[in-house]
Parts: C-alpha cells; sequence; structure tokens
C-alpha cells in the first residue's frame, strides 16, 4: 500500500492497489477504508507518496533505532555500526505474501514461545537446534505451532463472515472483490446462530 494509491478526498478513503489478483481479467479492485482502517493507516503516511507504507526494511531500522534510544551504557566505538558490508539478505522496501507471512510466524513464537525441550536455546543456530530435536518432538513442535500461530487469511474470513452476515452477501462479496457470489459463500461462514434464530420464529 502507498500514500498515492490511496484517495483521502472524501469520509471514506478508496485504496486502489497497483496490483491484484484479478487484474488479467481486466477487474478493477477498489478497496474502502473507514474511519478505523484509517487510524491505522495515517501514522505511516509520509512525504514520500511512492513509499510503500509498510516496509520491512524501515521496521528494521526503526528497531535498531529503538535499541540505541534505550541502552544504558555508552557505546563504543566499535560498536557504532554493526552492519555487513555485503549482507546475504536485506530487508525489502515492502512485504510479498512470504514475508508478511514469516513476519507473523516470527510474531507468536515470541509471543508464545515453545517450551523445554522443544524451544531454540539460547547460542543455538538453526541447524544446532533441528539436529537436536528427536522425530518426536519435531511433531510436537508443529503441533505447538499449529496451536499458537495463525494465518492473515483468518481476519479474511471472519470480517467476511461479519460482513455477511451483518449486510448481507452482495455486500460481502463486492468488499471482498469477489467477481461472484459463489466465492463469496464459500469463504464466508455460515452464521448457525441466526439460522437457529430464524427456525425459532419460523417454527
Amino acid at each position: 500500500m502507498r500514500a498515492c494509491d490511496i484517495d483521502m478526498s472524501g469520509k471514506l478513503w478508496l485504496y486502489r492497489p497497483a496490483r491484484h489478483k484479478t487484474e488479467h481479467h481486466g477487474h478493477g479492485r477498489v478497496i474502502a477504508l473507514g474511519p478505523k482502517a484509517q487510524e491505522v493507516v495515517r501514522p505511516f503516511l509520509t512525504l514520500d507518496t511512492q513509499a510503500y507504507l509498510f516496509s520491512p526494511r524501515r521496521g528494521i531500522a526503526q528497531l535498531w533505532e529503538d535499541k540505541r534510544r534505550q541502552r544504558q551504557t555508552k557505546v563504543q566505538p566499535s560498536q557504532r555500526c554493526r552492519k555487513k558490508a555485503n549482507p546475504k539478505r536485506r530487508p525489502n522496501d515492502r512485504y510479498t505474501v512470504s514475508s508478511y507471512g514469516k513476519a507473523i510466524d516470527r510474531a507468536c513464537d515470541a509471543a508464545f514461545p515453545a517450551p523445554e525441550p522443544l524451544a531454540k536455546r539460547e547460542g543455538e543456530s538453526n541447524a544446532e537446534w533441528q539436529s537436536r530435536l528427536t522425530p518426536e518432538q519435531h511433531a510436537e513442535l508443529k503441533a505447538w505451532r499449529k496451536l499458537h500461530r495463525w494465518h492473515p487469511h483468518r481476519l479474511r474470513h471472519t470480517a467476511a463472515t461479519k460482513l455477511r452476515r451483518e449486510f448481507g452477501l452482495d455486500v460481502a462479496r463486492v468488499v471482498l472483490g469477489h467477481r461472484s457470489p459463489v466465492v463469496t459463500e464459500l469463504y464466508a461462514e455460515i452464521d448457525a446462530s441466526r439460522a437457529a434464530e430464524a427456525m425459532q420464529k419460523f417454527g
């Protein structure tokens, strides 16, 4: 998302992504941003309207800046810049589907660290950690992560369910960008509670 892709002229902001999954069919995509979404986006708006609002590169730079600000001891000359001259991996200026998913996984692992002895130990490399775990422990770790991680599609799934429940199938279809209501039906759960309520009244 970039500022140049958002029309902020009205009370409802309209975001037109430069790329989306149905563009090859010649379909346009407009995403309306209401007051809550605007409050989330606003702090990320910068003077550079071409810059991506959510940037791993800027996030890493901000992280190091915060660490320097919170440091209690004086920075030694040899510690002023520890950046590698030619790092193998550099943070991108925007999130991809893959990097977005990995960032969520890392955040979940930090919030819900696996218990001992499944967790990675201090000073242990990834290779050492993986080789230390037995096949049974690998299975336990996989089960732990399944319970303590979430996928961004769950947000979309939940939104689809709420939109259809409150505003109907057609509104949910437009908001989600589906061309066919059949897709929306597959995406959103059937609201069993409302069905039960209807049958209670209907008999």
